[in-house]
Parts: C-alpha cells; sequence; structure tokens
C-alpha cells in the first residue's frame, strides 16, 4: 500500500480537484500493482472551517469506484478528534465522511498522537475524549 497525503499536505486549501485526484492517485496504485492506499488527509483549515468534509467525501466515493473493494484496500488515518468530537466542527468531521463513505473504506488507522499536551496519553476515559483538537 501507499500512503497519500499527510501534515504537510493541504489538497482542499490549496484548491486540488478531489476528482482528478483519487483517478491519478488509483492510476498510480493501478501502475505500480499495489494493494491499496492508505489516506493521510490532515488539511486542519479545511475540516476547521467545513470545507473539508465535502472534498473528502467526493474523493473517496471517486477512489473507491476506480479501486473496487475486493480487488483494492482503502483505508484512511485521520487525527482522532474528527470522530471523538466530531459536532465540535462545522460539518461533523469524520463523522460526516463515515455516513456518506464508510462502506468504501476497509479500515481506519486513528492518529492517537500529536493531538496535543495531555491528550492520548493513557487509557483513562477522560483523556480518551478530550473534546477538542489542538493545533
Amino acid at each position: 500500500m501507499v500512503s497519500a497525503f499527510g501534515s504537510t499536505d493541504s489538497p482542499v486549501s490549496s484548491g486540488i480537484d478531489p476528482v482528478d485526484c483519487a483517478t491519478r492517485l488509483a492510476d498510480w496504485v493501478k501502475k505500480y500493482n499495489l494493494d491499496g492506499v492508505d489516506i493521510d488527509w490532515e488539511d486542519m483549515n479545511a475540516m476547521n472551517t467545513g470545507i473539508g468534509e465535502t472534498w473528502i467525501i467526493t474523493f473517496q466515493s471517486e477512489l473507491r469506484r476506480q479501486l473496487p473493494a475486493g480487488q483494492y484496500l482503502i483505508s484512511h488515518a485521520p487525527v482522532a478528534p474528527w470522530f471523538t468530537s466530531g459536532s465540535k466542527y462545522p460539518n461533523g468531521a469524520y463523522v460526516a465522511v463515515h455516513k456518506q463513505t464508510g462502506s468504501g473504506i476497509d479500515f481506519y488507522n486513528m492518529q492517537f498522537y500529536n493531538q496535543g499536551h495531555g491528550v492520548y496519553e493513557d487509557c483513562q476515559v477522560s483523556t480518551i475524549f478530550p473534546g477538542e483538537y489542538q493545533t
């Protein structure tokens, strides 16, 4: 598998078309005969302002169309607050993404690191759901 994006990529904020991006990524996966792709999408500004969800949903839908389930794996690696605190984001963060495209995502690689001081450092319930993402 290959990992796409990462902490320094901001596809929404950079104006990247989600369908074109998914098409190019799917072509690359097929060209190199890979098993699939892990989406490490971290466009914090886009998610914080409520424009990230639509981009990811469009991207994921096209990616799955081009990389059919059963033939290719698609995983996502969202930061934990996008699930645990989805209501704190204007359009629901990954809670909304999962509702729309979760059936096309084979598994999640949740990011429980770099979430701020004192967050996700132990297994206490009080730190598992901190309530907000710290940048």
